[in-house]
């Protein structure tokens, strides 16, 4: 009888380190899951503070963006344009003046006069 109360007893041994480890398991799971949890939680944290850092970057952009428009629609800067395209417009017909005064003076009596004595002179040297 003793063989069968010790297979016995070996038996119940077993059973309670099997059930030692599985609890000994369940409480690893179970710190594991906390663990992933925790983690869960500060991912998404940080993942409103990102969206709410992009949101306010997008508005400090946009209230920029309203800015350049409300400056170059303001009256100091289609002014400003204007007096740019007034320089421009004068530039342009002062070069055109020029010019055509150095063609009226290229045809003149007196250029041409100037070029025949130019030539002259070179060829008696």
């Amino acid at each position: 009888g003793q063989k069968v109360a010790t297979d016995q007893l070996d038996k119940v041994v077993e059973y309670i380190t099997q059930l030692a480890d599985q609890v000994q398991n369940s409480e690893a799971f179970k710190a594991a899951l906390e663990k992933t949890r925790e983690a869960a939680k500060e991912a998404q944290a940080l993942a409103a503070q990102a969206q709410e850092t992009a949101t306010e970057s997008m508005h400090q952009a946009q209230h920029k963006l309203e800015e350049g428009i409300a400056y170059a629609q303001s009256d100091e800067a289609q002014a400003a344009m204007q007096q740019a395209r007034d320089m421009a417009q004068q530039a342009a017909e002062s070069g055109a003046a020029q010019a055509s005064a150095a063609a009226a003076y290229a045809q003149s009596d007196e250029a041409r006069q100037a070029l025949a004595q130019a030539r002259d002179t070179a060829m008696a040297k």
